[in-house]
């Protein structure tokens, strides 16, 4: 299982960017779960820190992180808006 706590609740980074890419490069091709915030799936994805805030992009995002290898994606929407 891997939480990648990468993205604090204030919005501040808290890994720089050759960690992210070991993360996804070497880590999730490994890991049976990952359990990412809505800004720590964007982060694995590249995108803005903001850009999963729907439902649907909270699939879309799960999918795309499951192509890279991971096994089973839970994004965690505390951040979702309602």
């Amino acid at each position: 299982v891997v939480d990648p706590v990468m993205v604090a609740a204030s919005g501040a980074t808290l890994v720089g960017q050759e960690a992210l890419d070991a993360l996804v490069r070497r880590l999730l091709p490994l890991c049976t779960v990952i359990t990412p915030n809505l800004p720590e799936a964007a982060a694995i994805l590249g995108l803005p820190q903001d850009s999963v805030s729907t439902l649907e992009a909270m699939h879309d995002a799960a999918a795309r992180i499951h192509a890279l290898g991971a096994r089973v994606v839970l994004i965690k929407g505390g951040h979702l808006d309602h």
